[in-house]
């Protein structure tokens, strides 16, 4: 047998849930009023609010490490032609290639987002001249050419990582034609 509700319990319960309702709905809704208009600010001062700051896109990010990563490869592939002038012509189309690259994703990446700061991955300022970087190329071809794979292959690895993190799936098969590009 089921127990008997009284009529008075039941009433209770039922304008108890009704209440807490009530309560929780004025309060979203009150807390989700803005009227835009003038505000006490600092000193009591009226200030005008401003909209919030949209968030940044997370492809924004990956694209600013991207470039980031293509632009240190790009130096360094025009810095070996200039510091081997026997081997310029034959770096010539991956200079194009990474140079396509960096137009690409200075697209994605809106002005003042942190484009133009060297790749977190990069322990040494950028160098100042394209003298200075040549400089940092090895005297000898074989080993300058070995130097030049490494970094390709650190390129190709990076670019796989932030496919793998790209939010937008078109975002994430352009960077990893990048990685095969680079690859090549």
């Amino acid at each position: 047998m089921s127990s008997p509700v009284t009529p008075l319990a039941r009433a209770a319960t039922t304008r108890r849930t009704l209440l807490t309702g009530l309560t929780s709905l004025t309060c979203l809704t009150l807390a989700g009023c803005t009227t835009g208009q003038a505000v006490d600010g600092p000193g009591g001062q009226d200030t005008e609010r401003t909209p919030a700051q949209p968030a940044l896109d997370p492809d924004v990010t990956v694209a600013t490490l991207a470039l980031a990563a293509e632009r240190k490869a790009l130096d360094l592939v025009v810095a070996t032609g200039d510091r081997h002038p026997a081997l310029a012509s034959a770096l010539a189309p991956v200079v194009v290639a990474h140079e396509e690259h960096v137009t690409l994703l200075a697209d994605a990446v809106p002005d003042g987002s942190g484009s133009n700061s060297p790749s977190p991955q990069s322990s040494s300022p950028p160098p100042d001249t394209d003298r200075d970087r040549a400089d940092q190329v090895a005297g000898e071809p074989r080993r300058a050419l070995r130097d030049l794979v490494r970094g390709q292959r650190e390129l190709v690895a990076a670019h796989k990582r932030f496919a793998f993190v790209a939010q937008s799936g078109a975002f994430a098969r352009l960077l990893a034609s990048m990685a095969a590009a680079a690859a090549q």
